[in-house]
C-alpha cells in the first residue's frame, strides 16, 4: 500500500525500454469494486524521446485530463457506507486499485475521442480499444505498473 498524497498531481512518468522514434498512448485506471474501471488520465502521442526523460503532464495529446486518484470509500455517504447493493461507492474494506498502462501506437499518430461519459462512469478498457482502433493499432500494453491505496479523505493539491 502506498500514500496517495504523491499523485494529488499529475506524476512524471519514465520508461527506459521506449524507443525515441516511436509514439506511445498512456492511461491511468481506477479499478473500482464489482468489476467496474474508471478513465483517470489519457493521453496519446507520446514520444518515446519523452518517455526516456520523464514525461510531464504537459506532454502528448491529452484526450482525458489528469484526475488524482480518489478511492472510493473514502468519498461515501452516509447511506453508501450502509447500504449492500450493487453501485460502486460501497465499503468493503479494501484497498482502492489504480494502474498506469503504456500502449506502443503502431501506425504512429493517432487522434483519439475522447472515451464516452465522465470519470465517473464505468470504462471497458477491451471494448473502447476495440471500438476506436483497427485492429493492431496499439500494441501492448509495452508496459504497466499498478498499486494499492487506502486513505482516510480525498487527495487534494497542495
Amino acid at each position: 500500500m502506498i500514500d496517495l498524497e504523491p499523485f494529488a498531481v499529475p506524476p512524471v512518468l519514465y520508461f527506459d525500454l521506449a524507443e525515441e522514434d516511436r509514439l506511445y498512448t498512456l492511461l491511468f485506471l481506477e479499478f473500482g469494486h464489482h468489476g467496474r474501471h474508471y478513465l483517470r488520465w489519457h493521453v496519446a502521442n507520446l514520444s518515446g524521446a519523452l518517455l526516456l526523460q520523464g514525461m510531464t503532464y504537459m506532454d502528448g495529446d491529452t484526450a482525458l485530463d489528469y484526475l488524482p486518484p480518489v478511492p472510493r470509500s473514502s468519498s461515501t455517504d452516509v447511506d453508501d457506507a450502509a447500504d449492500d447493493d450493487a453501485d460502486d461507492d460501497d465499503v468493503d474494506g479494501q484497498p482502492a486499485r489504480y494502474g498506469f498502462y503504456l500502449y506502443e501506437q503502431v501506425y504512429g499518430t493517432i487522434y483519439l475521442p475522447t472515451p464516452a461519459g465522465s470519470s465517473d462512469d464505468r470504462f471497458d478498457l477491451d471494448a473502447w480499444i476495440g471500438a476506436i482502433y483497427r485492429e493492431g493499432a496499439l500494441c501492448g500494453p509495452v508496459a504497466s505498473i499498478g498499486f494499492g491505496a487506502y486513505a482516510s479523505q480525498p487527495v487534494t493539491a497542495s
